[in-house]
């Protein structure tokens, strides 16, 4: 019986023992829940590693965004890459790219932090209690030019050469031919003939005349669209025939009789605008998918003309939503109207008087003419 409780009394005093020793409460938490970068101090790690938290070369996932703007997968902070663009970073970030405006910060301690370069560290901080996105560190060595809001790719062939006329063409000076041949000029330093009363400049623009414009709604005419097919110096001014010498020094296509000359504008593609809300005086319209290969039929990356233009105050970087009205029905065949159905959105990159180029960087559902634009 002693022996018994002897070794009673052994086991409760090995619990005490177990009990009372000492918990390490910097123990490295399990890997299923790793801390925010932020919680780690710099001055606690050797150097090297410091270094490496210091600019992290891939995104590191997001622990502090409760916003429902941003998604779920957005990451706390973003290097910044080649190939990147404005809108692609908005992507990583938001649900609703349109939203950027509000939730970027400028960083006054950075020279144009409205400007992203590749190797630009961009990171989520709270300000007066909202999330926000700001530029943390600027690249050391960054490329002369700051990424693009667009993908030039999809955007490029459109911003120089492709125009659309407002004013009537029979204001512009046209192109006649000697003699009966059946093309002006076929190659460069041809001579070429004019016929108009006002050559304001030297330099022009030769174009073709390809289609009216027409509003999808209510037919008026916005303009009409013109080709590109070369460029002429004026050499001579008008005779009192108004009759202009002038020659050829681009040409991307045969030049024929009838075609017009434009005062040459010098446009650059930078390629980089910033985004904010577009606002309409009235309501606008998809007009028509642009391109060789336009059809009705619109979708993601799609360039498209819009009956909105400079003189309803668009500008570059407009975004907003593409909708599509609904109709339904009951069992007797009469119509109701339901709510308008989001389907994509666009953004604006070319403006002309009367309408503008926008691109479809989201596209839900095929999107057709005539669909309505309105404010995000």
């Amino acid at each position: 019986m002693k022996v018994f409780y002897q070794t009673i009394l052994s086991l409760l005093l090995g619990l005490l023992v177990t009990a009372c020793a000492p918990v390490d409460v910097f123990k490295q938490p399990s890997s299923h829940f790793l801390l925010p970068p932020e919680t780690t101090r710099q001055a606690d790690l050797p150097a090297a590693q410091a270094a490496t938290q210091a600019a992290p070369t891939q995104a590191i996932p997001a622990q502090t965004m409760p916003s429902k703007a941003y998604r779920t997968s957005a990451p706390q902070q973003y290097l910044v890459k080649r190939g990147d663009t404005l809108w692609s970073i908005a992507q990583t970030f938001l649900n609703d790219p349109t939203k950027w405006p509000h939730i970027w910060h400028n960083n006054r301690q950075i020279n144009n932090p409205h400007l992203i370069y590749p190797g630009d560290m961009i990171r989520s901080i709270t300000v007066d209690g909202k999330q926000k996105l700001y530029l943390a560190q600027r690249a050391a060595r960054h490329s002369p030019n700051p990424i693009a809001t667009l993908p030039m790719t999809a955007i490029a062939p459109f911003m120089e050469k492709h125009l659309i006329l407002s004013a009537p063409l029979s204001d512009y000076p046209r192109l006649v031919r000697p003699e009966q041949q059946a093309f002006i000029s076929l190659s460069d330093n041809d001579t070429i003939y004019a016929k108009g009363h006002y050559f304001p400049t030297i330099d022009y623009d030769i174009y073709r005349q390809s289609h009216p414009v027409l509003h999808p709604v209510n037919n008026t005419l916005l303009g009409s669209e013109v080709r590109y097919v070369g460029r002429a110096k004026l050499i001579s001014s008008p005779n009192k025939e108004d009759i202009a010498t002038l020659k050829v020094v681009k040409s991307v296509d045969s030049i024929q009789a009838n075609d017009i000359i434009v005062p040459h504008r010098v446009q650059p593609q930078t390629g980089h605008f910033s985004l904010q809300p577009a606002t309409f005086d009235k309501p606008a319209f998809i007009v028509k998918s642009m391109g060789r290969d336009s059809s009705e039929n619109i979708t993601q990356l799609s360039t498209i003309l819009v009956s909105a233009g400079s003189n309803e105050h668009m500008q570059l970087g407009d975004t907003f939503y593409i909708v599509k009205t609904q109709t339904g029905y009951d069992l007797l065949g009469k119509k109701y109207p339901l709510p308008d159905k989001t389907v994509g959105i666009g953004v604006i990159y070319k403006t002309f008087d009367r309408t503008s180029l926008a691109l479809v960087t989201d596209a839900y559902q095929v999107i057709y003419p005539g669909y309505r634009l309105v404010t995000p």
